[in-house]
This record gives C-alpha cells, structure tokens and sequence, in this order.
C-alpha cells in the first residue's frame, strides 16, 4: 500500500519531466504541454502570499474567502520534437481553468490572473478559487470560434482523501466539453469567483 501512494503522489513529477507527456494538434502542426502544479497562496490584505498546501485545492463551498487557498500551476506548450521545450501556442490559444457541469447545467470559469514567465517557459495560471459545486474543474483551451477542449480533466486534489477522490471522479464522468441542450444556457463562459 505504501508503495501504491508513493506512485500516485510522484506520478504528477515524472509526467512533467517526459518529452510529450500530452500531446493536442491544431493548425496542421502537432504540440506538446505540460501542467505543473504549485504551492498554493492565500490573501492577506491586498496582497497573496504563498502556503505549504499544493495545487490543486479544492475549497469547500461554504468557506469564507479569508480561508480560501487559491490554486497556481505553470502550463508548458512546445512544438513536437523541440528538445529545449520552448514556450509556443498556437494562433489564438488561451488556456484556462473551468468548471465542466452536467449536462443539464451551464459550464462556467472562474477568476484566475496569466503570466508568462520567461526563465520557467511557461505561462503561469494564479489566484485560482477552485470551489466545491456540481461539477468538475479542468483546465481548458477555449479556441477564437467558441470551441472547448479539455486539456487536464479530473484534477487530483492533494486535500482530498482517496474516497472522496474517487467520488469525484465518478461524478466528473456525467460532465462533458460537447453542447449544452437548448434552454440550458449554452455554456456560461463567464468568470465566476465561487458563489456569491
């Protein structure tokens, strides 16, 4: 059992080191990417400051605000076969958290701040507030024409226990990136900071 853990919990570390640990094609050419996940931060005053809790975390959702651990990644692309790993996207790429629903409700993101950072070659996604709802948070890649595709789907929360793991897991298989039914919503691709 020990050793089942120990797999799981390094299997994220090894994924991000592989040459092409994911790969996705668009405009005739083929790319690799990467998430990495970071130590977490929370607010203090107008500033966020890093905590020991790594990222992804899921808050609950009836925590205040004050309590809450926003979660921060670095998302690495490169072209195939590129050894050095240099940072490109395809034309009009923009990647970002979003919460995948049911099918009978709208899909919405959440509040996040994007910057590249030259030395990591890598654009950092930040001040993430993963909430607890219905649904299911994925990192997402939202093309110019509307179209959503998932780029990490069923996070692994390091805050979760292995049941309440799996329980998401199960419920995340009811969500999907296809087309809402009509009177639904369509899709809310609005940014949402939790409920308020």
């Amino acid at each position: 059992m020990k050793y089942l853990v120990l797999l799981i919990m390094t299997a994220p570390m090894f994924n991000v080191f592989a040459h092409c640990p994911n790969a996705l094609e668009a405009d005739g050419e083929k790319f690799c990417y990467a998430v990495e996940w970071l130590k977490g931060e929370k607010r203090k005053g107008s500033k966020f400051v890093e905590v020991k809790k790594m990222s992804p975390y899921l808050n609950a959702t009836n925590e205040i605000p004050q309590k809450r651990v926003f979660s921060k990644l670095n998302f690495k692309m490169w072209l195939a076969g590129d050894a050095s790993h240099q940072f490109t996207t395809p034309e009009g790429f923009s990647v970002k958290p979003f919460m995948l629903k049911s099918l009978d409700h709208a899909d919405h993101g959440v509040a996040y701040e994007a910057e590249y950072i030259e030395n990591e070659q890598a654009l950092q996604l930040s001040k993430m507030p993963l909430i607890s709802m219905r649904g299911c948070w994925n990192l997402v890649w939202e093309k110019e024409d509307g179209e959503i595709r998932s780029l990490a789907e069923s996070f692994d929360y390091p805050n979760l226990n292995i049941a309440e793991q799996m329980e998401r897991l199960s419920f995340c298989s009811m969500c999907s990136t296809g087309p809402k039914p009509p009177g639904v919503g369509g899709g809310d691709h609005g940014d949402h900071d939790g409920h308020h």
